[in-house]
């Protein structure tokens, strides 16, 4: 595995316990947060799979939904 298939595998898993946090604090499940999304949850899970999937829209609305500060979002986001 290249450094840059390792970075993009960490940021997925990063991303990924920020979700499940979500998830927990607010009682929703993964289906709640593919509508916020405005996805279907087949589509979502594909995506959590990796982080480059995610459109624009998706991911700066996942961003606000998950209440991320300016440098969680630069790290996650960063190539």
């Amino acid at each position: 595995m290249t450094k840059a298939e390792r970075m993009k595998d960490e940021k997925t898993k990063e991303l990924n316990a920020l979700i499940a946090g979500y998830l927990i604090r607010n009682g929703y499940r993964k289906e709640e947060l593919a509508l916020q999304l405005g996805i279907a949850l087949s589509s979502l899970y594909n995506k959590m799979k990796d982080i480059d999937k995610f459109t624009f829209k998706e991911i700066t609305t996942l961003f606000s939904l998950l209440k991320l500060d300016d440098e969680t979002k630069l790290k996650l986001m960063a190539a």
